[in-house]
C-alpha cells in the first residue's frame, strides 16, 4: 500500500494510528494492494472535539474499485480525557442504537427511511480513539454551498431536516415498543452529559451556551417575547437539564443538529 496525503497540516494526521485503521478497512473490503488519499472532511475549527478526515482507498490493480470512509480521531487537547467520554458515547450510539435503527428500518419502504451512516470500525482504547463511518458523499449526498457561505437554507431544505429528525425520533418510539428492556437500559446509559456542572466547568462551554441563547433572542422582532425569554436566561441550564431528563415518553436526540452536519441529495430529473 502507499499513501497520498492531501492536507495542509500533516501533524494532525496520526500516521501509525490511521494507517492501521485504513488497512483494516481495506481488508474488510478484500483489498490487499491499495493506495489511499487523505484530506480533512471539514474546515479547521469546525469540529470542537475531533479531527475528521475523508479517506479514499483505491485498489492498485483496478482503479475503479474505490472505498470512501470518514475517520474521526480525538483532538489532542488538555481536555482530551473529558472528550473521551463523548467519543465513547458516540461509538456506543452507532454500535448499539444506529445499528438497531437500521434493522427496524429494513421493514420500511426506502422512501420512509432516514439515511444514517453505518459504523465500519471503532476503537475506544485510551490514546487510540477512532470512529470510522461510511462516507455518504460517495453515495451522492453533498454539502449545500449555502452551508459553507453561512447563508440561509431554502424552505424545502429546512422541511427535509425536520422530517428527518421526526423519523429519527420515531425510531426511538418503535425501539421501545419492540424491546422495552434494552431501551430502558439505553435511557440510563445515554443520560445527559453536556449540561451537567462538571462538564460545563471542565469543557468551558457554559458561556458558549449562554451566548448562543442570547444571540438567538436578539433575532426576535416581538419585544414582549424577547423580554420573557431574557428572563429565562439565568435559569437556562436548569431548564436544559430538566428537559433532557427521562420522562414517560423518551427519544434519543441527535445532539448536534446544525448546518455542517447536514447532507443533501439532489433529485434526479427525468
Amino acid at each position: 500500500m502507499s499513501l497520498d496525503v492531501n492536507i495542509s497540516e500533516p501533524d494532525e494526521f496520526n500516521c501509525t494510528e490511521l494507517h492501521s485503521c485504513i488497512e483494516n478497512v481495506a481488508r474488510i473490503n478484500s483489498l490487499n494492494d491499495f493506495t489511499y488519499h487523505v484530506e480533512f472532511a471539514c474546515g479547521k475549527g469546525e469540529n470542537f472535539i475531533a479531527n475528521v478526515f475523508r479517506v479514499e482507498i483505491t485498489d492498485t490493480e483496478d482503479c475503479e474499485r474505490k472505498i470512501s470512509v470518514i475517520i474521526k480521531t480525538l483532538v489532542n487537547t488538555t481536555r482530551q480525557e473529558l472528550f473521551r467520554e463523548l467519543h465513547k458515547r458516540e461509538v456506543k450510539a452507532y454500535e448499539e442504537v444506529i445499528s438497531k435503527f437500521q434493522i427496524l428500518q429494513s421493514k420500511l419502504d426506502v422512501i420512509d427511511r432516514i439515511v444514517l451512516p453505518g459504523c465500519i470500525l471503532s476503537d475506544m482504547k485510551r490514546g487510540n480513539e477512532v470512529l470510522i463511518l461510511e462516507d455518504l458523499v460517495s453515495k451522492g449526498y453533498e454539502y449545500d454551498s449555502k452551508v459553507n457561505k453561512l447563508q440561509n437554507l431554502e424552505y424545502e431544505q429546512v422541511c427535509l431536516v425536520l422530517k428527518s429528525l421526526a423519523k429519527f425520533h420515531a425510531l426511538s418510539v418503535v425501539y421501545e415498543l419492540n424491546d422495552k428492556e434494552n431501551f430502558t437500559k439505553l435511557k440510563i446509559e445515554f443520560k445527559d452529559v453536556l449540561y451537567q456542572e462538571t462538564f460545563l466547568d471542565k469543557s468551558k462551554l457554559r458561556n458558549y451556551y449562554t451566548n448562543c441563547y442570547e444571540d438567538s433572542i436578539k433575532l426576535l422582532d416581538d419585544l414582549d417575547a424577547r423580554t420573557k425569554l431574557q428572563n429565562v436566561d439565568t435559569k437556562l441550564m436548569d431548564l436544559l437539564r430538566y428537559y433532557t431528563s427521562p420522562r414517560t415518553f423518551n427519544v434519543l436526540c441527535h445532539g448536534d443538529c446544525w448546518v455542517n452536519n447536514f447532507l443533501f441529495k439532489q433529485k434526479v430529473r427525468r
